[in-house]
């Protein structure tokens, strides 16, 4: 699995994950995934897996974890999910779960100067290419979309 973050402190930074079964995200400098965002608890959230598939699950954190834009308990991840702690926005990358075709995929704002482009492609592993690739995308969550630069 790995993670971008695409927004908030340490935007840009890319963590591989190579068949962890758990990793813990927050502050504290003995989580997997160090945060260094204020605005995160200590042990803010962990994801872990479960038979085929990985889980993300808020750990009582202070501010609460959003998926996809929605309070996160416990779910299944999938590639091209957002979780969102604190300030920081990441991208999960290469869960080994795709999202199921019948949900609406996201959708991504491309910076196609002097124009934006507003696209919606199915999370496959054509459509994070630009992010392997090295695009910095910068996600707007008020307006729903990423800008890919």
């Amino acid at each position: 699995m790995n993670i971008r973050i695409v927004d908030g402190p340490g935007n840009g930074q890319l963590y591989t994950f190579p068949n962890q079964l758990r990793v813990l995200a927050g502050r504290e400098l003995r989580c997997n995934l160090c945060l260094r965002d204020d605005k995160c608890s200590r042990q803010h959230f962990e994801i872990y897996a479960d038979g085929d598939s990985l889980w993300a699950r808020d750990l009582s954190s202070a501010n609460g974890t959003l998926l996809n834009d929605a309070p996160l308990d416990a779910s299944i991840l999938t590639d091209g999910d957002v979780i969102k702690a604190g300030r920081t926005t990441m991208l999960m990358l290469d869960t080994g779960t795709r999202r199921d075709p019948h949900k609406a995929p996201p959708k991504l704002t491309v910076n196609d100067s002097p124009s934006h482009v507003i696209l919606s492609l199915p999370q496959t592993d054509a459509s994070l290419l630009a992010l392997h690739a090295g695009a910095q995308p910068i996600v707007n969550l008020e307006r729903e979309n990423t800008v890919l630069r």
